[in-house]
This record gives C-alpha cells, structure tokens and sequence, in this order.
C-alpha cells in the first residue's frame, strides 16, 4: 500500500469517528462526508491556525459526546 494510500485509510479511519458531530461545513453521516472532511483538511493542511482551530473543535465536540453519554458501571 502506498504511503498515499496509507494516509488515506488513516484519514478515513479517523473520520469514522466523526460521524455525527457538527463542524461548520460538515455534518458527519454517511462515506461522502469522510471524502469532504479529507478535502477540508487537505486545504487547511498549510494553515497551522486554522488547522488547530478545527482539531480543537473536534476534540471538544468528542468531549462533549463522551460526556453526554450514560456512564456504564
């Protein structure tokens, strides 16, 4: 597998977990929203701010859902 076809997978992996979360331009539900969010970022690779905005935001928006959820014993 290419390191191209890697970084691919890894991205796609990643936005799995995504699914469901709200960030502006994106509304995470099906495979077509994984190929825009691996646009989006792929355009906001050469801005560092922009770029730590977004992750910023995913990462509060999965604290967010993980602290929603109903604590298991």
């Amino acid at each position: 597998m290419s390191e191209k076809n890697k970084e691919q997978e890894e991205c796609k992996r990643l936005a799995d977990g995504f699914r469901g979360l709200q960030l502006p331009g994106v509304d995470f539900k099906g495979p077509d929203d994984t190929d825009i969010l691996i646009s989006k970022l792929s355009r906001l690779e050469k801005d560092e701010v922009a770029m730590s905005r977004v992750v910023r935001h995913m990462a509060n928006s999965v604290k967010s859902l993980e602290e929603s959820k109903p604590h298991r014993p």
